[in-house]
């Protein structure tokens, strides 16, 4: 016979290299917004616009009425100004965080998205293979 009845299956290798040009995707994207997944992330606590500094600045002025020895004042001063530079970049390293996180979740979406892409191909070429051997042993069995 031209094709043997045993069906032996074939290893398919797929490669997750992104194309030279990444900023075009070969099919619109179908995955819900991944800012979905940011929903359990609890915001700042602090309104926009408030510093930390605005807080040294406060205390400062509320400590200038006491009689206290100024380099009492100097010293908590720069204890509130140390602790309001370790806020602000904690602040910084979680909008990084969230951001990289951001980004990662779009390429796992973009990957999940060629991959179904990829599977879909795959039976369509199975389909038309099939189709193919059908009509050559047809064809076969004709003549």
């Amino acid at each position: 016979t031209l094709f043997p009845a045993s069906e032996a299956k074939r290893s398919k290798a797929v490669s997750f290299e992104e194309p030279a040009s990444h900023g075009t995707l070969t099919t619109p994207s179908k995955t819900p917004s991944s800012d979905s997944s940011f929903s359990l992330v609890s915001p700042s606590s602090s309104p926009p616009g408030a510093t930390t500094e605005d807080v040294t600045e406060k205390v400062m002025t509320l400590l200038s009425r006491q009689k206290i020895d100024p380099a009492v004042l100097q010293s908590v001063q720069e204890l509130l100004l140390v602790s309001a530079r370790k806020t602000k970049g904690i602040s910084k390293g979680r909008d990084s965080a969230r951001a990289a996180l951001k980004g990662k979740d779009k390429k796992i979406s973009q990957l999940q998205e060629k991959i179904r892409d990829l599977e879909n191909q795959a039976a369509y070429n199975h389909k038309r293979m099939t189709n193919m051997k059908a009509q050559l042993i047809r064809l076969y069995e004709e003549n």
